[in-house]
């Protein structure tokens, strides 16, 4: 029987393959030196931190649980661990001295895509990619707009409904928000294509945060299955509201809100977006600003026949007093924690950090304003709008939704108006 305390360094390794891969190497190596053949378990949370992009240092000290990995009972346990973890990326070893840890991200990568595949066949729930139209009579010039990660196309209902209103034939992109943003726009622009060719007009694309990620990926980005670059020529307009470009520094932090909200869900037995209907993290790892996607966008060109707009936002969530206040009270915990109270309240003042670094006039309160712009792009626009407002909101006579005065003024005029 395995003990208790050896399947710990499993449980361990479990945290790692959720975390996999923040940065672009395809690989990495952890020498973890070890105590009198034991490994520390705060050492193994520094490298699921590390591989979530997280760096929260920890102390290695006496009262820091441990546990043997060179004794023969371990090393049963570290074979049968490697037969499940090796095929996934993830291979083990113990050494007189050191435990080695190495992760083959490229290969964890394709197993993370392979088993939500395999998961949406056995529990009968295919990933859903279609344009869904507000106005089936509509002959206005056509506008697709595109929601981001941890949204839905009922956030921008209302604007949607809006554009329809004011003469334009509205689209809302539905598809799985958290899974491959390289597979999302290879189905977005198989959607356009077949929109393009039913009604003979290039069209405008209007986004928010990661939409735009999306959407750019299709403009700018070699993907497999789909046409070439130059062969793609369905959009006209790209307008891209609050877009992470650069990747979206709280992008680390995706897995914790994505728990924290199927236990909420859990509560009153709702699973309407249980993480497995929207993907297994890919987008969010994407949004890190050193994953392999953002390295390739680095070297991509915008598309010569596609105008684009961004609109950015400089203004915070939460309030920079706030802020202050939340990190005293967050350190004076630090402190006193013991080894595994100082990762979660670490985590919370790493996550207080990063917020406020795209806090008021530095930001959208989430994404950053170096991160919202790309060269050769001149129609960059700032304004008093957070992240969560954009574009979010539904019209009435006394309240405008933040954001679409500036995207109706960059869009085509319209054919009608209702």
């Amino acid at each position: 029987m395995v003990e208790p305390h050896r399947c710990s360094i499993t449980g361990c390794l479990v945290v790692l393959l959720l975390t996999w891969g923040a940065a672009a190497e395809h690989h990495a190596t952890y020498r973890l030196p070890l105590a009198d053949g034991h490994v520390h378990l705060s050492q193994l949370l520094e490298v699921a931190l590390d591989e979530a992009g997280l760096s929260i240092p920890l102390d290695h000290n006496h009262t820091d649980p441990s546990f043997p990995v060179s004794d023969n009972k371990s090393q049963v346990v570290l074979a049968l661990t490697n037969a499940v973890t090796t095929p996934l990326g993830v291979t083990l070893k113990a050494t007189a001295t050191h435990f080695i840890i190495t992760v083959d991200r490229t290969l964890l990568r394709q197993r993370i895509n392979q088993l939500e595949a395999w998961l949406r066949i056995q529990l009968d729930h295919p990933a859903v990619y279609a344009l869904r139209r507000i106005d089936m009579d509509s002959a206005g010039p056509p506008v697709v707009l595109v929601h981001g990660i941890d949204s839905g196309i009922d956030r921008l209902r209302g604007a949607a409904e809006a554009l329809s209103n004011r003469g334009y034939d509205t689209y809302l992109f539905d598809y799985p928000d958290d899974t491959d943003i390289t597979t999302s726009a290879r189905q977005l622009g198989g959607l356009l294509g077949g929109l393009r060719q039913k009604t003979q007009q290039r069209i405008t694309v209007v986004t928010t945060s990661m939409g735009g990620v999306v959407t750019r990926a299709w403009l700018e980005l070699q993907i497999s299955g789909a046409p070439t670059l130059a062969e793609r020529t369905e959009i006209d307009r790209f307008i891209a509201c609050v877009p992470p470009f650069k990747g979206a520094p709280m992008a680390k932090y995706h897995l914790i809100s994505e728990v924290t909200q199927v236990l909420s869900e859990a509560l009153v037995g709702a699973f309407s977006s249980l993480f497995l209907w929207d993907g297994f993290g890919q987008a969010a790892h994407d949004l890190k600003p050193d994953s392999d996607l953002m390295t390739r966008f680095e070297k991509t060109r915008r598309h010569p026949n596609v105008k684009y707009s961004i609109i950015a936002g400089r203004r915070g969530i939460v309030p920079d007093i706030v802020f202050e206040a939340a990190k005293e009270w967050v350190q004076q915990r630090l402190d006193t924690a013991g080894t595994t109270e100082k990762v979660a309240w670490g985590l919370l003042g790493d996550a207080l950090a990063v917020a406020r670094a795209a806090g008021e006039g530095r930001g959208d309160g989430v994404v950053p304003l170096s991160s919202t712009t790309l060269p050769n792009v001149d129609d960059y626009t700032v304004t008093e709008m957070n992240h969560l407002e954009c574009l979010s909101k539904r019209e009435t006579k006394t309240r405008q939704i933040p954001g679409l005065d500036l995207v109706v003024s960059r869009l085509p005029a319209p054919n009608r108006s209702k």
